[in-house]
């Protein structure tokens, strides 16, 4: 059995309907390829825009730059879009490309084998459904499955216990004594959010986080005006978020003299906000710039002048029935626990049973953590592509810039598939090898391999999250796939 006869496109299959998954399934079918299935396990399009709601959800990369290059949105509201208008742009995508139609909705995918004979892939769906692709592109994202800490006696908490994903949204915090459990990119949202409403707010923190200004504000109408009638302004709009942010790659070089730079202005903003004397030194970093992810926020810090919230730095011990309990022995009240602890990133593709040439399952290939070339292709695993997959999720720029390479690259290859009538398309193990060495010795250049605990790093320290260069490598790299990189059948 070939791919491609004549002058067909292959059938193929995306795992996944968030940004990544929608921008593959525009592209391809822009391209022709009509035999296309997206398998998503929720009941809508999103992925984290469509989960993560809790109260001050929003965008760290500008509106105009988080969004498709090939979809210009002329409506938002903000410098920083927040989650509802991501979303809503999200689902206009979907109707305006007409790829509605593509996806099956409460499809979550839990087994997914190659079959060498007849080289295609065997997809299972938790429906019991299978479905057969001879191109599986999977885009699950890093960011969904979230990571719930087991507490001690968190079972006999009375009150309202929720991760920061799972926000209940008939849960109203005013007046209540809230606890919320983690202090980094969900939490700077959500406590400026709702430290005004509540009765207490007490913020347990076990690493301090480098935090930067976040310069948000909302468009006036004329600037929307503006960028209606003359679209050339959105462009360059874009193209300038784009240079300004790519410029602080730069700042992840913890010797280079912007990287001190760069940390010398964010500790004097941190200090300025912090003010009180008692606080800096539990709110501020003793590792090196851009080690755990920077956040951007300019009102968390400043929220711990208020009365009503408190900053815990002891580790919990255990719940009980009115709270959290501490190692000291000390009892905080709560009538509502929020885990603000982030989601399972090293363990990429979990759950999922993926299995490629000799059965073998992709977990045991990435033993010693998750690798692959160009984030993309792994070694033993034909047709099978990955969307922002290891070692492409980025700590200065926008993620769907690095989106819309890999499909565009994805698209390049398969459009060879089908020219010069390739069945079967496999990354060679000496290429992938080679470009994760020397991924890995240009990372220990940077901040992200430093002297912290994030979580771009699995278990045994290895960097599995982040591009360690900047994103015009990546496009250079992706622009045009080398056929010679891949062995072919």
């Amino acid at each position: 059995m070939t791919v491609c006869e004549g002058d067909s496109w292959p059938r193929v299959v995306v795992v996944g309907a968030g940004i990544a998954g929608i921008c593959a399934a525009i592209r391809l079918r822009q391209a022709g390829v009509r035999d296309l299935v997206v398998l998503e396990k929720a009941q809508a399009i999103g992925g984290t825009w469509r989960d993560n709601i809790y109260p001050g959800a929003a965008c760290d990369v500008p509106s105009h730059l988080y969004s498709y290059s090939f979809a210009p949105n002329t409506e938002w509201s903000r410098v920083y879009a927040p989650q509802p208008e991501i979303l809503n742009y999200l689902e206009d995508c979907v109707e305006k490309f007409g790829i509605g139609n593509s996806i099956r909705y409460g499809s979550e995918v839990v087994d997914a084998s190659y079959d060498e004979e007849r080289r295609h892939w065997r997809i299972e769906a938790a429906t019991g459904e299978p479905v057969v692709a001879e191109i599986l592109i999977v885009s699950c994202g890093q960011l969904h499955r979230p990571n719930i800490p087991e507490f001690p006696g968190a079972d006999s908490f009375s009150g309202r216990y929720m991760h920061s994903a799972q926000w209940q949204s008939d849960c109203d915090v005013t007046g209540k004594n809230v606890t919320l459990i983690g202090s980094a990119a969900s939490a700077v949202q959500i406590a400026p959010e709702i430290a005004d409403d509540v009765g207490h707010l007490t913020v347990f923190q076990r690493t301090p986080n480098w935090i930067a200004p976040r310069f948000d504000r909302a468009y006036s109408e004329l600037e929307k005006r503006l960028i209606r009638r003359f679209r050339f302004l959105q462009t360059f709009y874009r193209l300038l978020n784009y240079l300004f942010q790519e410029l602080f790659f730069l700042a992840f070089r913890p010797n280079s003299l912007f990287g001190k730079f760069v940390a010398f202005v964010t500790r004097l903003f941190m200090r300025r906000k912090i003010k009180r004397e008692d606080l800096i030194e539990p709110l501020m970093p003793d590792y090196s710039f851009g080690c755990k992810r920077v956040l951007l926020s300019s009102t968390f810090l400043k929220m711990f002048r208020r009365e009503n919230v408190s900053l815990v730095t002891r580790e919990i011990s255990h719940f009980d029935k009115h709270g959290v309990v501490t190692r000291d022995n000390v009892m905080h009240k709560a009538d509502v626990v929020v885990l603000a602890t982030g989601f399972h990133v090293t363990d990429l593709l979990a759950p999922i049973d993926i299995r490629g040439r000799n059965n073998r399952l992709l977990s045991e290939a990435w033993k010693r953590g998750p690798q692959a070339y160009l984030g993309m292709t792994v070694p033993g695993f034909p047709n099978m592509f990955l969307l922002y997959g290891p070692n492409t999720g980025l700590g200065h720029n926008s993620m769907i810039f690095m989106i819309e390479r890999q499909v565009e690259y994805i698209y390049k290859l398969l459009q060879r598939m089908r020219r010069e009538n390739i069945s079967e398309i496999e990354v060679r193990k000496e290429v992938s090898e080679t470009f994760n060495e020397e991924l890995q010795v240009r990372m220990n250049q940077t901040s992200w391999s430093g002297n912290c605990s994030s979580w771009y790093k699995n278990e045994a320290g290895l960097v599995v999250a982040i591009w360690p260069y900047s994103t015009v490598r990546y496009w250079w790299l992706t622009r045009n796939p080398e056929l010679g990189d891949y062995l072919t059948r």
